[in-house]
């Protein structure tokens, strides 16, 4: 099995690309995988750029996950309402029936 790595600032993620399942442990816990422990994902995104990256979590992506690399300059605009180091965004298009939530991953500063 080849797995993808990607840290972010509280958990790290890991991606069987062969079987697209990806799973997600705090970034102190052990790495042990169980097997019952992956859940299934449709694409993963990735912006090089920004170290932003997309997990879609159904076949048409309207269900999705959100985050950032831990290495990555997260945008000023996000950084607004951080009062958690996680925060869920409800993100509604306009064109689809209901609401998906994006979770989005924040890095403070010691500033």
């Amino acid at each position: 099995m080849t797995t993808l790595r990607i840290e972010t600032t509280n958990s790290v993620w890991f991606f069987d690309e062969e079987r697209s399942h990806f799973r997600r442990v705090p970034r102190d816990a052990e790495e042990v995988f169980a097997n019952d422990d992956w859940q299934p994902y449709y694409g993963l995104e990735i912006d090089a750029d920004t170290g932003a990256f997309t997990v879609l979590l159904d076949p048409d992506g309207a269900h999705r996950y959100r985050s950032y690399t831990l290495d990555a300059e997260i945008p000023v605009d996000i950084t607004a309402n951080a009062g958690e180091p996680t925060v869920a965004v409800e993100v509604t298009d306009p064109g689809s029936s209901g609401a998906d939530t994006e979770e989005i991953r924040l890095t403070r500063s010691s500033e």
